[in-house]
This record gives structure tokens, sequence and C-alpha cells, in this order.
């Protein structure tokens, strides 16, 4: 029988682990592993091109399973979030909800009347961030003529914006030569030419008091200790205010039963109110607007300077209103009521109205602030 001789001495084969080829993903590369063999240990790097995210395992390397560690790396195109378009405006270019891919453009417009601000283009970038910033649409406005004071608009009393109808008046000391009434253009400029005006030598004397006397209005001077008459022709000036950049007195005439305006001379005198017994009438510079007592219908109103967008305050608390006073840094205001024997206030809207005192008044009539 034979024998078998074996070396001890002869070493065991050696076998090699490799693991599968990675594929190179799809709008990317695959770096560290080009070749057709991935040996064990082998690393495979992978990148996106410009304007693609990647999901996955970026770095996998060949274990000794002949397996890959992590999970497949692939491509997908950036998006960025949709961009809505703007209140009062448009976009195009975007595709609405949906998110938008990399490298899209949305442009955007505002609608007639408003301007926009912000990026008017902006572009959808490779880390998925938007270009630029955000775009808003905000209403046109006007601003006011060089030499125009506004008295008042259709819409609001101090808001001059795209297609309002507002009034204006010149300034202290000039006299109105043409039209008024102007509307404020979506490219932000008025229609009509600019206010005309002339020059007019008016009351300007800062230590003035105008007092009503029956059937004339009188300013005393009381530095130099003159009076002089402007109006003389009134059945029963009760009440007088006035608006000192304007140019503008207010009287209220019992015996006529309305509230009239004219410049602070005594010229252009002009309707304002059909408005009964009116014992008490204030202006208030802003916004601009004025305010009367009546006592036949136990009311007070509000308007405007010219007399529109009048309305009567809801306090169920006025009898039988006769002065009446501001506080403007308050907001309140302050009457006198002859039938309750009450000084009353309220805020200038007419609400919250509380009386001031709980005894009761003798015929309580003329108020004024001290501040």
């Amino acid at each position: 029988m034979g024998t078998v001789a074996f070396n001890s001495y002869l070493q065991p084969p050696v076998v090699l682990i490799t693991c599968p080829v990675l594929p190179t993903p799809f709008n990317g590369v695959k770096l560290g592993c080009g070749w057709n063999i991935m040996y064990y240990g082998t690393e495979c790097h992978f990148l996106c091109n410009y304007g693609y995210a990647g999901s996955g395992f970026k770095v996998r390397r060949c274990q000794r399973n002949g397996t890959w560690t992590g999970r497949d790396f692939g491509c997908h195109a950036t998006t960025c979030l949709a961009l809505r378009a703007p209140t009062d405006g448009a976009v195009l270019g975007c595709p609405g909800n949906a998110g938008a891919n990399y490298d899209t453009v949305c442009q955007f417009s505002c609608n007639s009347g408003y301007i926009g601000y912000g990026s008017q283009e902006r572009r959808c970038q490779h880390d998925g961030t938007w270009s630029g910033k955000e775009f808003v649409c905000q209403t046109v406005t006007c601003t006011l003529p060089t030499n125009g004071v506004l008295l008042g608009c259709k819409t609001n009393t101090t808001e001059m914006s795209y297609n309002a109808e507002c009034r204006f008046s010149c300034k202290e000391s000039v006299e109105e030569m043409s039209p008024t009434v102007r509307i404020c253009a979506e490219n932000g400029s008025w229609s009509e030419t600019d206010v005309g005006c002339t020059e007019l030598n008016r009351l300007r004397n800062s230590s003035c008091i105008l007092v009503t006397a029956f059937d004339r209005i009188i300013p005393l001077d009381y530095n130099n200790n003159s009076a002089f008459s402007v109006t003389s022709t009134l059945s029963y000036a009760e009440a007088v205010n006035y608006h000192y950049e304007l140019g503008y007195m207010f009287w209220s005439d019992i015996r006529e039963g309305n509230i009239k305006r004219s410049n602070m001379d005594g010229t252009n005198i002009k309707f304002i109110h059909k408005e009964g017994d009116s014992y008490g009438l204030v202006v208030e510079w802003n916004p601009l607007q004025l305010y009367w007592t009546n006592i036949i219908n136990r009311s007070i109103s509000v308007s405007d300077l010219e007399g529109k967008n009048r309305r009567v305050l809801d306090c169920s608390n006025i009898d039988e209103p006769f002065g009446i006073v501001f506080d403007p840094h308050e907001g309140m205001m302050f009457w006198t009521d002859g039938e309750s024997r009450q000084v009353m206030k309220s805020t200038l809207e007419g609400t919250q109205c509380v009386a001031l005192v709980a005894s009761k008044l003798f015929r309580p009539a003329g108020i004024t602030l001290n501040r």
C-alpha cells in the first residue's frame, strides 16, 4: 500500500473578496471606484451634477461579505418651494402650488394702482432657495401739491391713494384760482394741473381772538387793543372756531339754522350744513374734521371741512348739548348738557359717553380746556 505524503508547509489557496460594480448615478458622478473589479475595502464616492440633490449614501465601502455599506445613491432635480402671487399682483412662469425645478424663473407684476417692491424676477437656485427678495405690491399714493393743503378725500379724510378724489386748498396767504378737485393717478401723480394760487392778504395775527357779536364776527387784537369787523351781514352768529393753517373760520347762525365757512378776512363765504340750533362747534386739525352740537336734534355731528362724509355720533347720553371742546392729546371731547345739567365726556368717535361729575350743575353752557 502506498503512502501519501503531505507537505505541512503548503499554504491554503487565497480567495479574493469582491463586491458587485456600483453604477454611476444619473445626473451625477462616481469617484474612487472606476474599475471593473471592486475588492474588499474599496470606497466609492458619489456627487450630483449642478442643480441636482443627492439621496442615499455619498460614500460606500466594499465589506468582507461581498456587499456594500449603506443604501444606493441617486440624484434628483433640485426644487424650490412654490412662490405665490403677491396680494394685488400676479406671477408668471411658476408652476402654481407645486415646487419649482432648478433654474425656473418667476416674474412678478402688480395690478393697476399698485407699485412693486422687491425682486421682480426670481430664479430657483441649485441649493433649493430663490434668488432675490420677496416681491410685494403696495397701493400707489400721491404726495401733496407743492402749494396745496389737503381738505379731505372722497373715500377717506387723509388717504391719498390711487383713484382717490381729493379736494385741496391753498396754503395760508394764497387764494385758489383753479379747480381743487383732483384724482390720484396710477403713476402717483395728480390729475389736472397743480393748484393755482395767487397771493391774498389774509388775517395772520396770531394774537387775534375771534368773537361773535350778533350779525358779525370780530377779531380782537389784544396786544394792540384794536378790533375790526370781518363780517357784518350775518343773521345771528353764535359759535365760532377756526383752522389757522388753512385760513378758514367756521360759525353757526342760529337764526338761519346753518353752519358756514369763510376765509379769515370774511371773503369766500360757503354754506357747510343746514343745522338748526348749534351753540357749539370745534375744528379738529388732524384729521381735518368739524364737530358741532345741536340742541333741537339732541345730537353731536361730525363731517370733513367741506361738509361731506357727515355722520351723527352714536351716544345715548346726549340730551341738550351746548358748548364743546377737544383734548387732541387724549383723543377725547367734552360738552355741556343743559337738560341733564352735566358735563359729559366721550371719545372722538362718540363712544364711552360718561358724565364727569355726579352732582347736577345749573344750566352749564360754555366750556374750555386748560392744558
